[in-house]
């Protein structure tokens, strides 16, 4: 599952300014976006599986809430922080997984990506972090370990596994189109639709470099970041206030707007 598929689920939290969402809040909001019925379900229920979304039942109504990675860097693109201290150890995944099980490969690299893994060669994944709590426990004979390098050596595998390179050029790009992107949308749903377009991408990157510790963005890395941030900001505060209207409408219609647990109308839409 793409990166960028999956960053269409904060954005729905983004935009309505929620911490909770109930499933058929959520379910249409990602139709808007261009999701089938059958394809929403899928992905949230991925999600859930990887401990990327939990939720909780209101009788017949599940509530959705981001949880785990996914939260953690959903908060980190809205509201940075300094970053937790690294201690200079990659955690890694080492499997074995044949061809004629290609499905369930599939799916441990899909979970692992999710939570800030990346492949450093075949069956070795690697992350700054132990996020494997979430996923792991479904994919037995998975062995867990560390892999401690230099710092020389430990930015040569960011370099790599996350293709900074590329990134660096891609984000440049992206807050150029932002800061010069067009403003204010005629209608609701088309500004909700048209931000998450502009959005997307950019949160994809910025998911991605929330991952990683600041020893292995560096610098240049940062300053890219924020400008990327500032960008997004600005765009948000253009066409923000027209999805959050077009969200509020989704609400309305559905019958469930007591069951969604708002964040304060301070906070922008900015994922």
């Amino acid at each position: 599952m793409a990166q960028r598929d999956i960053s269409a689920v904060p954005y729905c939290f983004g935009a309505a300014e929620a911490v909770g969402l109930p499933g058929p809040v959520l379910s249409s909001l990602l139709l808007a976006l261009g999701h089938t019925p059958t394809g929403a379900k899928a992905l949230l229920h991925r999600l859930s599986g990887w401990g990327l979304v939990s939720s909780t039942r209101h009788g017949r109504v599940a509530v959705h809430r981001l949880a785990g990675q996914l939260a953690e860097g959903y908060q980190q693109v809205v509201s940075p922080q300094p970053q937790r201290v690294w201690g200079g150890t990659f955690h890694t995944l080492v499997y074995d997984i044949p061809e004629s099980r290609r499905r369930e490969r599939d799916q441990l690299r899909a979970a692992a990506v999710g939570h800030g893994y990346r492949q450093l060669r075949p069956g070795v994944l690697v992350s700054p972090y132990d996020r494997s709590a979430g996923f792991l426990p479904a994919f037995p004979g998975v062995v867990a370990g560390q892999l401690r390098l230099s710092t020389e050596a430990a930015a040569v595998v960011a370099e790599r596994c996350w293709d900074l390179a590329a990134s660096a050029v891609r984000m440049d790009a992206l807050a150029s189109d932002l800061e010069t992107a067009a403003g204010v949308a005629a209608e609701p749903r088309e500004a909700f639709v048209r931000l998450h377009a502009l959005m997307s991408p950019a949160v994809s990157l910025l998911l991605a470099n929330a991952q990683l510790p600041q020893e292995l963005l560096g610098g240049a890395g940062l300053a890219r970041t924020e400008r990327l941030a500032r960008a997004m900001g600005t765009v948000s505060d253009r066409l923000g206030p027209q999805a959050a209207a077009y969200v509020d409408e989704v609400v309305e219609a559905s019958g469930h707007a007591a069951l969604v647990e708002r964040e304060p109308r301070s906070v922008s839409p900015r994922s």
